[in-house]
């Protein structure tokens, strides 16, 4: 009860039409999209019906990513992998004043939406979107895509209402090296699955171009390789401590 009050009290004193929340809320939006308004200034388009709003409430309303330690206020270098329609990178943005955010997704429906919601902040100049996921390689990877949960599309997890695609996709290291990235303060991983491709076949040095990491972790695969104590192992090989958070977030910050 507690919990709801507090998100209630948040919503009333970020979101300058709540309104708007609410008529999505009881399933009464009339329309397509909302366009949540908030008193620092930016607009947040979400579509109306879907888990979007659900999106909403952990990034902004919880603040799921405002963990203890981490120092938005001076990183410079932010990595979003799994941006889904920009919610995080728009968190960032604001958090993070100076900093430049590179944001992947893959979805093309969810990126349209993340483009969208840049431009309508006039933010292209600090935050830069790819239409592409990370990986272990370069290639493309089998997406499965829930309709109206744009949040749970996964290489991994397949349901009966999901349908593929085949998405581009990239890796770390060549993100660093195509953008000119020399240090990343903090990345932020939040893929359905694909973590354990990306972390696992990192190399080695790369992790020490990284200050800290927020991890969403999944757990889809009965492969003890796909489990999350194997990538909590691979970061504290690589000198982070590592911090469990919420259901499943990992902070990782070097010691």
């Amino acid at each position: 009860m507690l919990g709801k009050l507090i998100m209630l009290w948040r919503l009333l004193t970020m979101v300058r039409n709540p309104a708007e929340y609410m008529r999505d809320r009881r399933k009464r939006a009339g329309k397509p999209q909302m366009h949540l308004k908030l008193w620092n200034g930016l607009t947040i388009i979400l579509r109306s019906g879907t888990s979007d709003r659900c999106v909403f409430n952990d990034l902004w309303l919880e603040r799921a990513y405002a963990l203890p330690g981490l120092q938005y206020d001076t990183y410079r270098s932010i990595i979003d992998i799994g941006a889904h329609i920009g919610l995080y990178a728009l968190f960032a943005a604001d958090a993070s004043p100076r900093a430049q955010i590179y944001a992947f997704e893959p979805e093309p429906e969810n990126f349209a939406l993340l483009q969208k919601n840049i431009d309508n902040n006039h933010l292209s100049d600090r935050i830069h979107a790819f239409a592409k996921g990370i990986g272990a390689k370069e290639g493309t990877l089998q997406l499965n895509v829930m309709p109206g949960r744009g949040e749970c599309n996964s290489s991994y997890r397949q349901m009966e209402e999901s349908f593929s695609l085949q998405v581009p996709v990239t890796t770390l290291e060549n993100i660093f090296r195509s953008e000119n990235i020399d240090y990343c303060d903090l990345l932020k991983v939040n893929c359905e699955g694909e973590e354990y491709n990306i972390f696992l076949s990192m190399p080695d040095s790369l992790f020490d171009s990284i200050g800290a990491i927020i991890l969403n972790y999944h757990l889809f695969s009965p492969d003890p390789a796909k489990h999350p104590r194997v990538l909590k192992q691979r970061l504290e090989e690589r000198g982070f401590t590592v911090s469990r958070h919420l259901r499943n977030f990992f902070l990782a910050q070097h010691s």
